[in-house]
């Protein structure tokens, strides 16, 4: 028996072999898939962690560290110095003095500065204090009483330092404090021992600081005390307690040749006494 052709197609290959060629496309195609899917699969996957290098162990312990201090004190001859109190920005009523305490190390000897400048550093009141035995630490306390005067409110530092025997200044430390001038009066006009040629009316004038409500009382009295005239007024000024000028008009009827005092003063509204007095002596007409 002879084997059977397809005429119509031409095609002379026989079936099996063409159903071998599709198998083999069809394995083909799921091998590729499922090698896409592991690869798909496993991206997000934490590798095992007998996959992860290890970085072996030194063998030696690092070098120590060498920076300037790090293991070392500090050289001989630094000072370290720290203001415990007054804190930072106190104001300071400079109608008493402050008290400065504070600690420090590295000393040469015993002696501190302390000291008030302002902004312009002006030295506005200086003392000193005595540095007491360190402690375990190392560290020195000392306290010292300070006095310093200002003329209007006023900015500044107070500031401690280290005194070498030489006399220059080192290891300082300092706080912002604000201070507060004590109440005060002058007369500036007129002038002590002055005539006054007209006593029927003159102008009295002057300065105040510090004032309470900037109130300024102005009397004209005789040498026996006696009050001859008074009058109110107030500090030129739109700060409340600021320093400023004031003036009076007063007016005397007394023989000429009089002497008497001119007096300016403020009362304190706690106590009722004077909290500013200034006082100058006149002759009252020719």
């Amino acid at each position: 028996m002879s084997e059977t052709t397809n005429q119509q197609g031409g095609d002379s290959h026989p079936k099996w072999l063409t159903y071998v060629l599709i198998g083999v496309i069809v394995i083909l195609v799921l091998l590729v898939i499922g090698s896409l899917s592991g690869v798909i699969g496993g991206s997000g996957s934490t590798p095992p962690a007998t996959e992860i290098p290890v970085e072996p162990l030194p063998s030696e312990a690092p070098p120590e560290a060498t920076e300037p201090g790090a293991t070392e004190p500090p050289p001989e001859g630094e000072m370290l110095f720290t203001i415990i109190q007054p804190g930072n920005g106190t104001d300071w009523n400079l109608v008493e003095p402050i008290e400065v305490t504070g600690s420090a190390a590295g000393m040469p000897n015993d002696q501190v500065l302390i000291f008030a400048i302002d902004e312009d550093l002006n030295i506005l009141g200086e003392s000193t204090a005595t540095l007491g035995a360190p402690n375990a630490d190392g560290l020195s306390t000392y306290t010292g009483t300070l006095w310093a005067s200002a003329s209007v409110k006023t900015d500044g530092k107070i500031v401690a330092g280290g005194l070498y025997d030489d006399g220059s200044i080192a290891g300082s430390a300092g706080v912002f404090v604000t201070l507060i001038p004590a109440p005060a009066i002058e007369i500036t006009e007129p002038l002590n021992g002055a005539m006054i040629p007209d006593p029927i009316s003159f102008t009295v004038s002057g300065t105040g600081v510090e004032l309470p409500e900037n109130n300024v009382v102005v009397q004209a009295t005789s040498s026996d005390g006696t009050v001859l005239a008074e009058v109110f007024t107030t500090v030129n000024t739109s700060e409340l307690g600021g320093a400023g000028s004031w003036s009076a008009q007063l007016s005397v009827v007394v023989p000429a040749g009089t002497t008497g005092q001119i007096i300016a003063f403020s009362l304190d509204p706690k106590t009722g006494g004077n909290i500013a007095f200034a006082q100058i002596n006149v002759v009252y007409g020719q």
